[in-house]
């Protein structure tokens, strides 16, 4: 069961630029884990995900590899604190503060017409703390945060919808590398069930990458907002129940 979770999230991961954890962790409180378990899985198997799937996107997509860095970054320093912003911040506050992003991130992604980037540059800094914002206060949720920036990522360098989900694996990279960290320095950590999930999400991300490639971009569009509004309907679920 876990490999078969593995090539399911690996490829949600590989087609909406995801982290995958916003669907893995519900599977594994589902299935028997406690909260803490299913969130250090989830980081596990980000990290092997947004790994296979930045090389992959990197070579079938246009990607500039100093906003894929800045964005990267920006999410490493800010989920290297997450474990910490957990222990001063109630889960719930940050559940609410999820609901009302992703319902600006639907508003967003609906309304924001399709463009292609431009040869203007923009200001590395605003990427760079924005990116840290997202890896700080998501990534203790289990929830990459791709799901975040890669709205923002549309208004701001003005690309299209794959372009910028396609950034926001690398962003997962380097936030999940971080959240292990800071997972080992501060949690709970099972390691060995996140690896079988995170080697078996591989097969997943390529499938998933090579697909989003081929797809017109209207479709992936709708597709996207799909998994908004499923995202944004679990979380609103989950929160009447606590």
């Amino acid at each position: 069961m876990l490999i078969l979770y593995g090539i399911v999230v690996g490829f949600l991961a590989g087609f909406f630029g995801v982290g995958g954890g916003m669907v893995l962790v519900p599977i594994l409180l589902y299935s028997g884990y406690v909260i803490k378990e299913a969130i250090s899985i989830s980081i596990v198997q980000m990290f092997f995900s947004s790994i296979f799937g930045s090389i992959i996107s990197f070579k079938h997509f246009k990607l500039k590899l100093k906003y894929a860095l800045t964005v990267g970054l920006g999410g490493f320093v800010g989920a290297i604190n997450s474990a910490l912003v957990v222990s001063y911040l109630d889960e719930t506050v940050l559940q609410y503060l999820f609901v009302v992003v992703v319902l600006v991130s639907i508003f967003i992604v609906v309304f924001k017409k399709q463009k292609y980037e431009t040869n203007k540059e923009k200001n590395l800094l605003w990427l760079f703390v924005v990116s840290m914002f997202i890896g700080l206060f998501f990534i203790s949720l289990g929830i990459g945060g791709a799901i975040l920036l890669t709205p923002f990522l549309m208004l701001y360098l003005n690309i299209d919808l794959k372009l910028s989900s396609s950034y926001g694996l690398f962003f997962v990279m380097f936030s999940s590398t971080a959240g292990l960290i800071s997972q080992y320095l501060y949690l709970d950590f099972l390691s060995l069930d996140g690896v079988v999930i995170g080697l078996s999400s591989l097969v997943g991300v390529y499938v998933g990458v090579t697909i989003k490639k081929s797809l017109d971009i209207k479709k992936f569009g709708n597709y996207i907002i799909f998994l908004y509004i499923f995202v944004l309907i679990a979380m609103i679920f989950k929160l009447n129940m606590g």
